[in-house]
């Protein structure tokens, strides 16, 4: 982390104006929000691993690949945006995959899960953001009916998980 913030300085302190390092700096900042929201979709709205072991059923490799991740749904002209991240369901799949063949085993991965019973993830990007938003706020009532909820600290832990604080 010490080194990151490191060379973020270090690039700063060569740019010539401030005017070139704020530039810099909202570039940085811009590219790292859009790549934090492609993850917080791809994963933040898919079932969680329970620590099950693999079986022949209903808990495969597929199974299992295929309820942690979530793909969005683009034409292909947003491939660009997204460089690949839309499809985290093929990725972890097949994680050497080039990124130019995932649309294509896209369509072929939900045609097997298609036959084989497997529920495939793929929806828009404004449906995934509504679901993570869900999925926050069903994490949160969680936390709240939990016993660490009367403790020290707890209005607080509340309001911040419902953006009210």
């Amino acid at each position: 982390m010490l080194a990151h913030y490191c060379t973020i300085a270090g690039a700063m302190y060569v740019l010539p104006s401030w005017l070139a390092r704020a530039g810099f700096l909202a570039s940085a900042i811009g590219v790292a929000g859009m790549l934090h929201v492609q993850i917080t979709l791809s994963h933040f709205a898919s079932d969680t691993h329970q620590g099950v072991a693999y079986d022949e059923n209903e808990r495969s490799w597929w199974h299992m690949q295929l309820a942690g991740t979530c793909d969005v749904d683009c034409s292909p002209a947003m491939d660009w945006f997204h460089g690949g991240l839309q499809y985290q369901s093929i990725h972890h799949l097949f994680p050497r995959l080039p990124r130019y063949r995932l649309r294509a085993v896209s369509k072929e991965v939900a045609e097997v899960a298609h036959k084989a019973s497997i529920t495939y993830h793929h929806k828009s990007f404004a449906a995934l953001n509504r679901e993570v938003i869900a999925t926050l706020r069903k994490t949160a009532e969680l936390c709240a009916a939990s016993p660490l909820a009367n403790g020290p600290g707890a209005p607080m832990l509340w309001d911040s998980l419902h953006a009210r604080g």
